[in-house]
């Protein structure tokens, strides 16, 4: 509803123009400067009158918006706060999971693998058989130093049940020389034989030590034509076949193999990482870190630096740093590549 007083200018400039323009005076002739004059009045009061009447129109409209959008000022929902930044890593470098454990398998001895009982990918345990080497000219060997060991102990035997009678023989002559019933050669000759018989049964014994030496290296070459586990873990490679030839010293000509089998622990893994020289004032022992695979990127675990080498290496230009990893995850595996992220 308009108020009285937004009004009254209004009205006031209608009336002025209608009664100027219905004035019955006309001014005299030859004074036309009048006559602008009225009309410049009726033109300036009718354009006040049209300001007037435009303010008093356009007022509650502003007023009514200014009303309308001063609630949804206040209803506006209020803004939250920016979640803090995440700590920011001192240093990011890349490196691989290792195994603690590794180990390719080989043979103590040289020989022929005979048969292989596990493939790639068995999970075996320690003591396990992996595989056999072919054993027949070491049980030949066995079987012939056995046969000697049987032989000297037989001399053996015999030259000790000759030594009572050489001894009793000597002390009887020794008995009967001063009675002049027996010659000094007698009892030489008596002395002798019982030095030989001596003799032979030191000769023997040290025979049959060193065969029964002989034959308990054998025996353990025996043994060494069975391959087994040397901890709990998973078969990744064979790297040998039956029919070839094993040594543990490579013959270097190629047709020898070093290895039969290779073996990963899959109970303990840590990460290896080469940082370079110019980060490692930002790195420290005990430093926590988080290690996320390149293969599993929504997966991530953490660590603590456990070791940074005392030496760089010249070529990579950089030095090993060993994480000790806080968990061990199944989906863990040896040489997996990493991020390391190390925090302040």
């Amino acid at each position: 509803m308009r108020s009285p007083s937004s009004e009254a200018p209004r009205n006031a400039a209608r009336q002025q123009a209608l009664h100027l323009l219905n004035s019955p005076h006309t001014p005299p002739r030859g004074r036309p400067w009048r006559k602008a004059a009225l009309v410049g009045a009726i033109a300036l009061a009718l354009a006040l009158g049209l300001v007037a009447g435009r303010a008093w129109f356009t007022q509650p409209a502003a007023a009514e918006r200014a009303s309308a959008a001063e609630p949804q000022a206040n209803t506006a929902a209020p803004v939250e706060p920016a979640p803090p930044a995440a700590a920011a890593s001192a240093v990011t470098a890349a490196g691989f999971i290792k195994a603690s454990r590794l180990s390719t398998v080989s043979a103590e001895i040289t020989g022929t693998v005979q048969e292989i009982y596990v493939q790639r990918g068995d999970k075996v345990k320690k003591g396990e058989r992996l595989a056999s080497l072919d054993g027949r000219s070491l049980r030949a060997q066995l079987a012939s130093l056995q046969a000697s060991q049987q032989i000297a102990a037989g001399k053996l035997a015999q030259t000790e049940s000759r030594l009572p009678r050489a001894r009793n023989q000597l002390q009887r002559l020794n008995r009967l020389l001063p009675l002049n019933y027996v010659s000094q050669d007698d009892v030489d000759s008596a002395k002798a034989e019982l030095d030989s018989f001596e003799a032979q049964r030191r000769q023997y014994q040290a025979e049959l030590q060193q065969v029964g030496w002989q034959i308990k290296a054998s025996e353990i070459d025996l043994l060494r034509t069975i391959i087994r586990a040397p901890f709990d873990g998973q078969v990744v490679s064979l790297d040998a076949s039956p029919g070839e030839t094993v040594s543990p010293i490579s013959a270097g000509g190629g047709f020898t193999r070093t290895g039969i089998a290779t073996i990963v622990g899959l109970d303990n893994f840590d990460a290896e990482v080469w940082l370079p020289e110019s980060q490692l004032a930002k790195v420290a022992p005990q430093q926590r870190v988080t290690i996320k695979p390149d293969g599993l990127p929504d997966r991530q675990i953490s660590g603590t630096v456990s070791l940074i080498s005392s030496v760089v290496d010249e070529q990579r230009a950089a030095v090993l740093v060993i994480i000790k990893l806080a968990q061990q995850q199944p989906w863990l595996k040896h040489n997996m590549s990493i991020q390391v992220d190390f925090y302040e």
